[in-house]
């Protein structure tokens, strides 16, 4: 199994402790999760196995909300397609 992570840098975290932010980030390397972080993230999505995304406007890695909301989808093209899209311009895949 491979996960893949996207999220925002912890200096550029609004709320919360870096320290902890930090703390988060290494224990999911750790647990042989890619991370990567951005100065902004405008999608929240995960990506297992290149090919199940869940998807949508809930930080899954923040504070929860009222109007969070989750997608499951299972489609390889979509998720090479996210992956593309979001670590396209740092030449991740």
């Amino acid at each position: 199994m491979s996960v893949t992570v996207i999220t925002t840098e912890p200096e550029k975290v609004l709320y919360g402790n870096i320290d902890m932010c930090c703390e988060l980030i290494r224990e999911m390397q750790q647990a042989a999760i890619h991370v990567v972080t951005k100065e902004e993230v405008e999608e929240r999505f995960a990506v297992i196995d290149d090919e199940l995304v869940w998807h949508g406007g809930m930080n899954l890695l923040g504070k929860e909300d009222a109007w969070d909301n989750l997608m499951r989808i299972k489609n390889h093209q979509v998720a090479a397609e996210l992956l593309e899209i979001a670590l396209g311009s740092l030449g991740e895949t």
